[in-house]
């Protein structure tokens, strides 16, 4: 189409200047006026031919291709959300085993054991621990399934980032984490204050998990970038395999031995949710950067 669309103008320009030759004029509006006449008739040509192309290449016009792609698309994120689905049940079914295992072997030992102290001294905390668990797990799918509605309103980002890290200094201490800080935009974002600051938790602690026990740095910074506001995290932990980096968002994909894997994915919804990014980067032994954009104004 577009060879047939500079051969047709070159065409018409060729027409209009043997035009001007032989007839002897040299109005530029005249000329004006032979262009549009021209672009006029060679747009139902264009039509035609684009019909001719669709039908003879795509065995359809382009109404009906429009239609097909619509369809497709939707079958993609019918077959998108099934996916989820079966990602989650599995999931589901996977993290709730081993607590409900604890569960049926306290069960099947009660009748007979009720009168142990030592029995009861060893499952009782046992079967706590299991039922938080449970209900932890519940709780996170359910923020991963169905969000509460977002309640956007001006929000400062520096502030709520301080707040954020004020609340985790025991655990930098106890990580032996020191934190670095470079706010380099004060400006404020439209957000959910809460669900932000379940974001910036969520984050934190991560990276203050992944330095457990070694020690290390944590960079905490924000600024202005292309009309969005910037805030990275960054950690000098071990890193995330290339192999890893690929799933970090995959509901129930986790790396830790008590992790459920959905904290990064509500995280993710969330940042959407907000008409924002997120971006990971890594490499093992180099630590890992988070990246989250927001759009100002």
């Amino acid at each position: 189409m577009t060879a047939l669309t500079i051969s047709y103008f070159g065409l018409v320009y060729g027409i209009e200047r043997l035009f001007q030759v032989t007839l002897g004029y040299h109005s530029v509006w005249l000329s004006v006026a032979a262009f549009a006449l021209m672009a006029l008739v060679f747009q139902p040509i264009k039509i035609g031919i684009q019909r001719l192309v669709d039908r003879l290449f795509f065995h359809a016009p382009h109404e009906e291709l429009a239609r097909r792609m619509e369809r497709l698309e939707q079958e993609i994120r019918q077959a998108d959300k099934l996916k989820a689905i079966s990602l989650l049940a599995a999931g589901m079914a996977h993290e709730i085993k081993n607590p409900l295992s604890t569960l049926k072997t306290f069960a099947e030992f009660l009748p007979e054991k009720a009168h142990d102290p030592e029995f009861l001294r060893t499952f009782q905390p046992l079967v706590t621990k299991e039922v938080s668990r449970i209900d932890h797990i519940v709780r996170q799918l359910m923020n991963f399934a169905k969000p509460a509605p977002t309640q956007l309103q001006p929000v400062q980002v520096t502030n709520l980032l301080e707040e954020t890290l004020s609340f985790l200094t025991s655990d930098c201490l106890k990580h032996r984490v020191q934190v670095h800080r470079v706010y380099d935009c004060d400006e404020s974002v439209q957000a959910d204050p809460q669900q932000l600051r379940q974001v910036f938790l969520n984050l934190l602690l991560n990276s203050l998990e992944a330095m457990d026990g070694q020690g290390g740095e944590l960079a905490v910074a924000t600024a202005r970038h292309n009309g969005h506001l910037q805030v990275t995290i960054e950690d000098t932990g071990p890193g995330i395999s290339k192999a890893d980096l690929t799933h970090v968002f995959d509901p129930f994909f986790t790396t830790k031995a008590s992790g459920t894997g959905l904290g990064l994915s509500v995280v993710q919804g969330i940042i959407t949710e907000h008409r924002g990014r997120i971006d990971i980067t890594s490499a093992p032994g180099h630590g890992t950067t988070v990246t989250l954009k927001f759009p100002l104004g």
